[in-house]
């Protein structure tokens, strides 16, 4: 009977969650718009919105997918977009440098 009541609680928390998303879908940050990039700003830019920087100019790119696009090189546009949440999809090599 515990069981039932929790699992009837969690069901209601997980509803009230997705109704919340619906009513404001998160602003997502991409950093690094290459291929992995760009694959993760497509699938989140079906839910929310989706901005997106990297050290190439990807402009076109991501107009064609309802991306904003703002240059790695002014970093204070990028986090002025009231991001919900920033994903950092660069590549591990990026690092060595």
């Amino acid at each position: 009977r515990r069981e039932a009541v929790l699992a009837r609680l969690l069901a209601d928390v997980r509803n009230e969650k997705l109704s919340a998303l619906r009513d404001r879908p998160l602003t997502i940050g991409v950093v690094g718009f290459g291929r992995f990039g760009q694959f993760i700003a497509k699938t989140f830019a079906k839910y929310g919105r989706v901005v997106a920087t990297s050290r190439s100019d990807y402009t076109a790119i991501a107009n064609k997918m309802n991306v904003t696009y703002v240059p790695l090189s002014d970093p204070e546009a990028f986090l002025a977009e009231k991001l919900d949440v920033i994903v950092l999809a660069v590549s591990i090599l990026s690092f060595d440098s």
